[in-house]
């Protein structure tokens, strides 16, 4: 009994996965909103949380068939934005899990589905979703591992490999790649070089020593060093220097015409006149044309004022020293003839006394009133 045991706990020990696949199905159903790509169901095998698969009502069904049995560990669910109230997953014989997602204002709400000894070849799961007529899925991944652990009847390759050799062999399996060895080497190092030299006469022997004359012969046969260079000199020769250094420059100037010769003494006053520099004296006031004739018309507008105001002071002056003369009034009196109602033109003579007396006829008068 104790062996049927340890039996049983090896064989479920075999059975857990070493590392956790994704398995991915062989073959998938479910129906779709529309025949658009963008709904299908291959869209929560890609692992990309912003595509999905879309049903066609509120309870949905997808299947999922796997090409062996295989150890389920976990299942990881995600739906699209809010679109999924809860799951439930079936293995055709018993129903494993009826979860709810997160709340309803959490979106791309996730589930881990974790199992124990699970080994089926075959999903179903079941959506529902309560907010509208539709589900929407973003991800389903199945991780566990194919249970391989039993040879299988047949091998994989269509042909056996190559029967390995019994014992290892002592010659190479391969024939070598020249017909005839290289020659053998020399037992001792030559005293010639195995390549001829490269000058067409080579001396016959190296000298054993340096020798203390050039190989080549010098270019002039002097026997002493001279003075002047061998080469002649690139540029035309210049003019001889002097003895002493000379008062004037050896170099022409670069002027046409030389310019005045400096003074013995320092002047008062500089060569050049000095550049004027206005210096800011703070408020300045400019007068233009503009501005100077109506300066003008305003000053001759102040004279003719003031010679009215000075007229108008001489005429009151006058006024105050002779009043008698700005008050007298003629007034004339015509004194009726009874006899004739006429009234005779002529000279009317002026008396001390006011009273008007006409020159002719005597009948008729008339009386002059000094008023005033």
């Amino acid at each position: 009994m104790v062996m049927f045991y340890l039996s049983l706990f090896a064989a479920v020990i075999a059975s857990k996965c070493e590392n956790d696949y994704l398995l991915t199905p062989s073959s998938y159903q479910g129906d779709v909103y529309s025949s658009s790509t963008t709904y299908q169901v291959s869209n929560v095998l890609d692992g990309k949380y912003n595509t999905y698969w879309m049903s066609n009502s509120a309870y949905e069904y997808l299947y999922f068939w796997f090409p062996e049995e295989a150890t389920v560990e976990w299942i990881y669910i995600q739906r699209y934005y809010d679109d999924a109230t809860w799951v439930e997953v079936f293995d055709g014989t018993t129903q494993f899990e009826d979860t709810y997602f997160g709340d309803s204002s959490e979106l791309y709400s996730s589930m881990t589905l974790k199992y124990d000894n699970v080994y089926t070849d075959y999903f179903r799961f079941r959506f529902y979703y309560s907010g509208a007529s539709y589900v929407r899925i973003s991800r389903i991944d199945v991780y566990g591992c194919y249970n391989t652990s039993a040879p299988t009847a047949y091998p994989t390759t269509v042909e056996p490999t190559a029967v390995p050799s019994l014992f290892p062999t002592i010659s190479p399996t391969l024939p070598p790649v020249t017909n005839l060895p290289s020659k053998t080497p020399s037992t001792s190092p030559s005293s010639a070089p195995s390549v001829s030299p490269s000058v067409a006469n080579p001396i016959p022997y190296p000298s054993a020593a340096p020798t203390v004359s050039p190989t080549e012969a010098p270019s002039i046969k002097t026997v002493s060093p001279s003075k002047s260079p061998t080469a002649s000199p690139t540029s035309v020769m210049t003019y001889m220097p002097s003895v002493v250094p000379s008062p004037s420059p050896s170099v022409y100037p670069t002027t046409v015409v030389p310019t005045l010769w400096p003074s013995t003494v320092p002047s008062f006053s500089p060569t050049e006149t000095p550049t004027s520099v206005q210096a800011d004296s703070g408020f300045e006031v400019k007068i233009g044309v503009v501005e100077f004739f109506l300066i003008l018309i305003v000053l001759l507008c102040g004279v003719v004022l003031f010679l009215l105001l000075r007229y108008r002071k001489v005429l009151q002056v006058n006024r105050t020293m002779h009043p008698q003369q700005e008050n007298k009034r003629i007034q004339l009196e015509i004194l009726p003839n009874q006899e004739n109602d006429r009234v005779h033109e002529g000279h009317v003579p002026q008396r001390s006394d006011g009273i008007c007396m006409p020159e002719g006829n005597t009948r008729t008068g008339m009386r002059l009133d000094r008023i005033g």
